[in-house]
């Protein structure tokens, strides 16, 4: 397993990308049109993930297997990648 976390600039489907995070055989992409983007290593697949509100940042906890933690201006959620699903979302701090 691989557990890299890389920031950088990084261009997918026209978008730019403003954090990358190398997560297993995954290449993790958080787009500045909001859209999360996961690239396949072996096969260059790309797939494109929406959330209905303005993701800021995301982290990968490292004993969490598929799972992101979002989070933007006043919102956050962990999700996994993989299947695509909220699997929570924080209750919103005051």
């Amino acid at each position: 397993m691989k557990y890299h976390h890389i920031v950088a600039q990084w261009n997918v489907e026209g978008g730019k990308g403003k954090c990358t995070l190398l997560k297993f055989d995954k290449l993790i992409v958080l787009g500045e049109s909001n859209f999360l983007a996961l690239i396949d290593e072996e096969t260059n697949e790309i797939t494109i993930r929406k959330y209905g509100f303005q993701v800021m940042g995301v982290v990968h906890p490292v004993t969490y297997v598929n799972k992101l933690i979002l989070f933007g201006k006043d919102k956050m959620i962990l999700a996994n990648a993989i299947s695509d699903k909220i699997l929570y979302e924080f209750p919103k701090l005051e």
